[in-house]
């Protein structure tokens, strides 16, 4: 029998809650799928007792379900873990972080940005960017930028690179 192949978004297997690859992987009754310990910690963060809603449709449920571990998904995230899946994940974008202009779906953290395009670049796509300026010959620069955190004052310094 001929192996089947499908495509998947690595966003299909991330947590809405902490925006990570699933672990241990629960299904709530209206069907979202979360880590059993981020469920969890939002429904005991919750402010009204007894009613205990979806992070993402909002459907109350009333009592708190049972939650049991999603057994196929769970396996499946095991082989997709094998193979490489988790090494991508860690590189999507956390809210904080600066994403990637070119990336359509989830977003890759940028590792570079053009100031003549203004854009930023993750990995990938600033292989491309460069190929594309080297072959149609534009003086591009792009910088690296650190971000530091001061409390609530974010100040970014951009370094410029040698092109």
């Amino acid at each position: 029998m001929a192996a089947a192949t499908i495509s998947i978004e690595q966003d299909q297997f991330c947590c809405p809650v902490c925006l990570e690859v699933l672990r241990d992987p629960v299904t709530i009754p209206c069907g979202h799928t979360y880590c059993l310990d981020c469920i969890e910690d939002y429904w005991n963060r919750t402010k009204q007792k007894d009613q205990y809603s979806c992070p993402q449709c909002r459907q109350v449920f009333n009592p708190r379900p049972l939650l049991s571990r999603n057994t196929v998904l769970g396996e499946v995230l095991e082989k997709l873990q094998r193979t490489g899946f988790q090494a991508a994940a860690q590189h999507l974008a956390k809210p904080e972080e600066v994403k990637c202009s070119a990336c359509t779906g989830r977003k890759s953290k940028a590792v570079k940005s053009c100031l003549v395009c203004l854009e930023s670049y993750c990995v990938a796509h600033l292989r491309v960017h460069e190929e594309l300026r080297i072959s149609l010959l534009r003086l591009h620069q792009v910088f690296f930028f650190l971000s530091l955190s001061f409390s609530h004052l974010e100040v970014k310094f951009y370094i410029k690179l040698a092109v």
